[in-house]
């Protein structure tokens, strides 16, 4: 089991749960949301309705960057529509779009999964839908990726106090 030291409190939200947990909230049991895909829980069939699968979205963080001057998180993330049909796929990556975008769910307060919240701070739209072969290659699985901005966590501790604090 992971044990950090006593004195780290951490400060950076989860992207990933952040942005789960607002879709969860506003999607309820309707659209299943995920970070992995469960083991059968999707299968590829493309060109063909798929019987029983839940519409779904798989959320992914990519490659990001801390901005220390800003004291923010600015993640990629990548939020793919997985539905049995093209159709629906679009019309929820669309609903995506609309939800992420800037003047929609910047400074909203979302409840991540561990009870705690946090708010975005910025959505930006980094690469639009597109149909590409991936992992996962099917003409209903439509990814979106948005450059999300998260603000640390506020009261953040000033480790390097801490730090030399441990100095002999």
């Amino acid at each position: 089991m992971l044990q950090l030291p006593a004195w780290f409190h951490g400060g950076n939200v989860d992207a990933e749960d952040l942005v789960c947990s607002y879709f969860e909230w506003l999607l309820g049991s309707n659209v299943y949301v995920c970070t992995w895909l469960p083991p059968g829980h999707y299968v590829l069939t493309p060109g063909e309705p798929v019987g029983g699968t839940q519409p779904t979205l798989r959320v992914w963080r990519q490659p990001g960057k801390a901005d220390p001057d800003i004291r923010r998180d600015e993640a990629i993330v990548q939020i793919a529509a997985i539905t049995p049909t093209r159709q629906e796929s679009w019309q929820l990556i669309d609903f995506v779009r609309t939800m992420m975008d800037d003047d929609v769910c910047v400074g909203l307060p979302i409840t991540l999964s561990d009870g705690s919240k946090s708010t975005i701070a910025r959505s930006e739209e980094w690469l639009g839908p597109q149909l590409v072969p991936e992992r996962v290659v099917d003409e209903k699985f439509i990814p979106v990726t948005f450059k999300v901005g998260i603000r640390e966590k506020p009261g953040r501790t000033n480790y390097r106090t801490t730090i030399n604090s441990l100095l002999p």
